[in-house]
């Protein structure tokens, strides 16, 4: 019980933190919704349902029929956190293969920390470890057959994205140390501290792969939890409003709203540290629209071959937030205006370039409004 409720208090603080970046395009997505609604399920159902029968302790199927609702309920979280990326996307193929490829990671990361903890003596104890090891070997081989399967065929999907990833082979060297680590340590005879050794081994490797999967932030993180939260509160820090109501102005009035307005500036101004050496996206990430939007190879494939014509177009944008921020300084609303309209250009031109190259009608758009040449 510790480890469930400090793992769910951990899932949900990070969450609620992930949530903030940009409710607005959390709240009206389908898919997030819908995994709010089944992660509220599976929670509730666990710790009435699920806790209820194992405290009554007598096998049957009434067991299994709670048993395999809870899993249902907790497979369909991640394929509703999946397809939060995917709404709007016409090819469902990869995001269910992928939804599938996580889910069967997940079984088998949470055998393999059951396993872990009780080899540590931190939990399970209840459980002597061969029993424990036994009765889970032929669920982690069928998750592990799973995961290796849906992973294999993830990667011939995109072969040569990850083929060039160094992060993607670092992942493979560190499943390999933990074939070698479960072989060693247990198959060998019985050494003093040998569970808790394995055990250890075990959860570090394990914790690895998942920070290597992940692999550093790339361009596409970056915008989407610093740059864009950043540029859409500046922009709507001054405008004017004309409806029922009237005509009114809506811009910074007291020392409060124009700390707010620098602090955003702020990370605009850092966008050409923040964005440097980075890859454009990771290859799940796949367009909504691919008549119009570039695919991460397609705009990988831009940033290769003129790196320093992406750092001008980033310095462009750090450019205009300078301007914004002098205008900050002075507390000029009419400065800051046109401080934001430049932030604005240097975006779309930006965008233009790397992100929806193909849509005509939005270079012709940026042409009248001098976005481009």
């Amino acid at each position: 019980m510790p480890w469930t409720l400090g793992g769910l208090s951990l899932a949900i603080v990070s969450g609620l933190l992930l949530f903030s970046i940009d409710p607005e395009m959390y709240y009206v997505n389908p898919a997030f919704r819908f995994k709010m609604l089944f992660l509220l399920l599976a929670i509730a159902f666990y710790f009435t349902m699920v806790r209820k029968a194992a405290a009554a302790n007598r096998p049957g199927a009434m067991n299994s029929v709670v048993a395999c609702i809870s899993l249902g309920l907790w497979a369909l979280v991640p394929f509703g956190g999946i397809f939060i990326g995917f709404i709007g996307s016409t090819a469902y193929t990869y995001p269910i293969l992928l939804a599938i490829h996580i889910v069967a990671l997940i079984l088998l990361g949470g055998m393999v920390v059951l396993t872990d903890l009780r080899g540590l003596g931190l939990g399970m104890r209840s459980y002597a470890m061969p029993e424990l090891v036994n009765g889970l070997r032929v669920p982690k081989r069928i998750a592990f057959a799973l995961a290796a399967t849906s992973g294999a065929v993830l990667f011939s999907a995109h072969a040569e994205q990850y083929a060039n990833n160094r992060w993607f082979w670092i992942k493979i060297a560190l499943l390999a140390l933990i074939a070698a680590n479960y072989l060693i340590f247990r198959r060998a005879p019985q050494l003093p501290g040998r569970a808790k050794l394995a055990a250890g081994l075990s959860l570090l490797l394990w914790t690895a792969v998942v920070f290597a999967a992940r692999g550093p932030a790339t361009i596409k993180d970056v915008m989407h939890s610093a740059v864009d939260p950043s540029g859409d509160f500046l922009f709507h820090s001054i405008r004017t409003i004309a409806d029922d109501q009237g005509v009114r102005e809506i811009a910074p009035h007291t020392d409060t709203e124009w700390e707010n307005v620098r602090q955003r500036l702020m990370v605009l101004l850092d966008a050409p540290s923040l964005l440097q050496g980075r890859r454009a996206a990771r290859p799940r990430d796949r367009s909504k629209n691919p008549e119009v939007e570039s695919q991460p190879e397609e705009i990988q494939k831009l940033l290769d071959a003129d790196r320093s014509d992406f750092i001008r177009r980033a310095q462009r944008l750090q450019n205009a937030a300078s301007v914004a921020m002098r205008a900050v300084d002075a507390k000029d609303k009419d400065a800051l205006l046109l401080g934001l309209d430049g932030i604005d250009k240097a975006c779309e031109s930006c965008h233009l370039r790397y992100w929806y190259p193909k849509d005509k009608r939005a270079h012709e758009a940026a042409k009248q409004d001098g976005v481009i040449e």
